[in-house]
């Protein structure tokens, strides 16, 4: 998940968004990201699930629905949700 914050508010939207993951399922959380290639965003969350049924269930929770709308009113980026990866054999 990337998220570009609204300068007047990013602290309010990170802390508002972040506090919906138990801590054990946030594997990186950057409000400074350092672009090496391309362009991204100042703002990356990455969160683990035990399936993406789990992470759907995250974003359709009362947690994260009462928090939706500050995140998309004041952000421009994208949420996704992705299978785990596995390493190709060979």
């Amino acid at each position: 998940m990337v998220l570009q914050t609204d300068p007047a508010s990013p602290q309010l939207i990170f802390s508002s968004f972040i506090v919906t993951f138990p801590p054990q399922q946030i594997l990186v959380a950057d409000r400074q990201v350092r672009a090496v290639e391309g362009s991204p965003q100042s703002v990356i969350v990455v969160v683990e699930f035990e399936s993406t049924e789990a992470a759907q269930r995250w974003y359709d929770s009362p947690e994260n629905t009462a928090v939706k709308g500050l995140r998309t009113s004041t952000t421009e980026g994208w949420l996704a949700i992705a299978d785990g990866f596995v390493m190709p054999e060979g």
